[in-house]
């Protein structure tokens, strides 16, 4: 009887899921909290800190001022004529810094944001965690690419947070309009975030730092939709001929739970292409959507880094094969851990539309 019981023991081991085994085993901790920083208080804290991040990105900040300039404009003359004033004193100040292609060679990344306590404390609200299926070498610069990119690609300021607690140093590389927006802009350089060009690239890579990107982009923002998973690469290929002529290896990720943060209906992706195909950029109706995220828990996954031999000028071959093995590595990482990540995840399947 001892025999036997001590057999299923161990055969309940053997017959765990692998992925539930490596999740396991190579699921990164928690960053620290400061002592002084009261525990009742976290809570208040992560809530005001992601609020902070969600008037940010939409924009809401600047539509009040807006407003307020307007009403009290409209009401007193001379109350516009110094608002107007103050702003373009402000604009003439701020012009250097806005003209110093700081997106390009990476210059103002600030470590006390970077690497800050509170993305911890905020991260906890939802939770979050990033598990690592397979050990990342130290002594190698990495291009982390992250799937699905959500409505406002929100959970990944949160991952850049955890890699930089897991690695040297990682910038996020964005689109050229998050440059072009003063607060966003300055608040995406305290990241450390560089355009996702040739040149941020470049810059990266004579940092010697890991990137983080979303290839996915605004298309796979407009196939945004809860409780699907839908993802874009195979009509994104600038990043992979990169990759092959820099030899820097890509580790997939992703991102279960992104797509449950914030309703998505119809009209919300209409309004998110229409705009992307008229004025060259997405726009979301901010008051369509909720304002704060959903307290849904979000699991980063990250795959095992592909490796490939440097090809100085990379063919069209060359591409399509990385292209493949990209595809294979998304899929092997959403089959193996949405039963981890998901209740329903027997039922999930990953949908590739572009």
């Amino acid at each position: 009887m001892a025999k036997r019981r001590k057999h299923a023991k161990h055969g309940a081991g053997r017959n765990r899921r692998p992925a539930e085994r490596r999740a396991a085993l190579f699921e990164v901790p928690a960053s620290a909290i400061p002592w002084w920083v009261p525990r009742p208080l976290r809570p208040l804290i992560g809530l005001g800190a992601v609020a902070t991040i969600m008037c940010g990105l939409n924009g809401i900040i600047f539509f009040a001022l807006m407003v307020v300039l307007l009403v009290y404009g409209s009401a007193a003359p001379l109350t516009l004529f110094c608002g107007v004033a103050a702003a373009s004193a402000a604009a003439v100040v701020y012009m250097p810094w806005f003209l110093e292609r700081a997106e390009i060679s990476g210059r103002r990344r600030w470590e006390f944001v970077a690497k800050s306590w509170v993305w911890q404390v905020a991260a906890d609200v939802f939770p979050m965690r990033l598990l690592l299926s397979a050990k990342l070498r130290d002594n190698e610069e990495l291009l982390f690419c992250a799937h699905p990119h959500g409505l406002f690609g929100f959970s990944y300021l949160f991952l850049c947070f955890f890699l930089n607690q897991k690695r040297r140093s990682v910038r996020p590389l964005g689109a050229r309009i998050m440059f072009w927006v003063p607060a966003i802009r300055d608040f995406v350089l305290w990241l450390g975030g560089l355009d996702v060009c040739a040149d941020g690239f470049r810059s990266a890579r004579r940092l010697r730092s890991d990137m983080l990107m979303s290839p996915g982009g605004v298309k796979e923002m407009s196939y945004t939709q809860q409780d699907r998973d839908r993802v874009v690469f195979k009509c994104r290929r600038g990043f992979l001929k990169l990759a092959l002529q820099f030899g820097t290896p890509i580790v997939p990720i992703f991102v279960f739970g992104e797509t449950g943060l914030f309703r998505v209906p119809w009209i919300q992706r209409q309004y998110i292409a229409v705009t992307k195909r008229c004025l060259g950029f997405p726009h979301v109706l901010p008051f369509v959507t909720n304002f704060l995220p959903y307290r849904n828990p979000v699991t980063f996954v990250v795959g095992s880094p592909l490796r490939y031999e440097k090809v100085a000028e990379p063919t069209e071959e060359d591409v399509d094969l990385l292209q493949r093995r990209y595809g294979k590595a998304v899929q092997l990482l959403y089959d193996r851990h949405k039963q981890l990540a998901y209740t329903d995840g027997n039922k999930r399947e990953l949908l590739v539309v572009g």
